[in-house]
């Protein structure tokens, strides 16, 4: 048990982040690619959730194959429900730190929201995220940023998650130990039932108290510790009378 959960120790702390990280850069890689070929020359295209109406003339690749997009006009919608509308020379497409940018060189930028203030510019750089799966997944964080992120609800959750299931396997084992045990002739399968039980609410208290740490239903301080407590409870009380049991 101590060998197996070491191993399910490196992969949840360290190897399974990394997977994970890679996966999400593929997938997000994947999203910005299509967007950018979706793009038609000469037509308003609806980026974003059609927060962003882009246009452009034409579009040319250069050197490395990359598309340089040509007389541009952007209509941007912000979080204030404020439009803005760009006039650029030409933009670029990129995938940046998990988010998609648009690179706009040389041009005006009009604000509506402060009288139709013109702003020039020679580069510009619109942020934005593909789509909800762009956002960064707890479980593709790095176990040394949750340490350092110990004050929001999901890193905490996360953190304490992977701690569950090496204590999980160890936990679960010792618990199998006593209710193992069996005359020559009784039911193996019958005495095993309790510890399966104990085992289901066991993990799905885990689920719970995860989703109760993300919400803020629980302190951050009292994790999942407590359901770890719990089981060691109930374990030390069956490890008590098996043993009176025995002797």
């Amino acid at each position: 048990a101590n060998i197996i959960a070491i191993i399910f120790s490196v992969f949840t702390f360290w190897l399974n982040p990394i997977l994970n990280k890679q996966l999400e850069e593929f997938i997000n890689s994947v999203e910005a690619t299509s967007i950018i070929d979706n793009i038609i020359t000469n037509k308003f295209n609806s980026i974003n959730k059609g927060k962003i109406i882009y246009y452009a003339k034409n579009v040319i690749k250069n050197k490395n194959n990359n598309k340089i997009f040509h007389d541009i006009f952007i209509s941007q919608l912000d979080a204030t429900n404020n439009w803005h509308i760009i006039l650029a020379n030409s933009s670029y497409f990129s995938l940046k730190e998990n988010a998609l940018q648009i690179t706009l060189l040389n041009g005006k930028k009009y604000d509506t929201q402060k009288k139709y203030t013109i702003n020039q510019f020679e580069k510009y750089i619109l942020t934005m995220n593909i789509n909800s799966n762009i956002q960064k997944k707890s479980n593709a964080i790095s176990t040394l940023k949750l340490l350092h992120n110990l004050n929001q609800s999901k890193y905490v959750a996360e953190l304490h998650w992977r701690l569950a299931i090496p204590i999980a396997i160890i936990l679960l084992a010792i618990l199998a130990i006593p209710l193992s045990k069996t005359k020559v002739r009784s039911n193996r399968f019958a005495s095993l039932l309790p510890a399966i039980m104990l085992a289901i609410l066991y993990v799905n208290l885990l689920f719970m108290g995860k989703y109760w740490l993300i919400n803020k239903k629980i302190p951050l301080l009292f994790g999942l510790w407590w359901i770890h407590i719990l089981l060691i409870l109930v374990i030390m009380i069956i490890w008590y009378f098996s043993y009176n049991k025995s002797s």
